[in-house]
């Protein structure tokens, strides 16, 4: 990745209890990170890299996983520095119920500090997404590139509720997730220990099978 500066590995270990470990590995193997956390939209230097905004796979859910339970901040919408408030409990939601509507499309509903979260049919069968540590994760109706038109914002000017929701459920594991700033303004960039600069990133959960009660 990045010309040869960055390495990404992805393992799957398969078990024969159907559960399936994934272990997600990037690593800097040349260049840096862009030396000034603090700026916005200057051109990179040679061998510079911006920041992540996330690290993690994204999933395509089966239409029927529309409840969603998790041990983990909540019930509401966090971020990496905006959860003080969110107490660590176990919260139950409809995945239609995550997506927060903002006027203009954008990645949104994140769920911090998780530990696990299970997304099943009414019957109570589904999938569960599990860590020894904590993750954090999103699930909506609109896949990502229905929220964000990419880095020429002003290309598509919508409203969220001119979406059209999809049946499939797509749902975000992250192990790693940027802040969202709002330091003094919704231009400036979060503090520097909430940015996730060019490095090396490692994480791992399980994905589980979940039978019906």
């Amino acid at each position: 990745m990045l010309g040869g500066d960055a390495r990404y590995t992805q393992q799957f270990t398969v078990h024969g209890d159907g559960s399936i470990e994934v272990t997600n590995a990037l690593r800097a193997v040349a260049g840096e990170a862009e030396p000034d956390l603090n700026r916005w939209g200057a051109p990179l230097g040679e061998g510079q890299h911006s920041n992540l905004y996330r690290f993690g796979n994204r999933f395509t859910l089966d239409a029927s996983l529309t409840e969603a339970a998790w041990y983990g901040r909540g019930p509401g919408e966090t971020a990496t520095d905006r959860n003080a408030t969110a107490l660590v409990g176990r919260h139950e939601s409809d995945v239609e119920d995550l997506f927060t509507l903002y006027a203009r499309p954008q990645h949104n509903g994140l769920r911090t500090d998780v530990h696990e979260v299970t997304f099943t049919n009414v019957e109570g069968a589904g999938l569960r997404f599990s860590t020894d540590s904590t993750f954090h994760f999103s699930a909506a109706h609109h896949r990502m590139e229905a929220l964000d038109p990419g880095p020429d914002k002003a290309a598509v000017q919508s409203h969220v509720r001119l979406l059209e929701p999809e049946a499939p459920v797509f749902v975000n594991i992250d192990g790693f997730h940027s802040g969202v700033g709002c330091v003094h303004s919704w231009g400036a960039l979060p503090l520097p220990e909430y940015q996730l600069p060019f490095g090396d990133y490692r994480f791992h959960y399980r994905i589980e099978p979940v039978l019906a009660e």
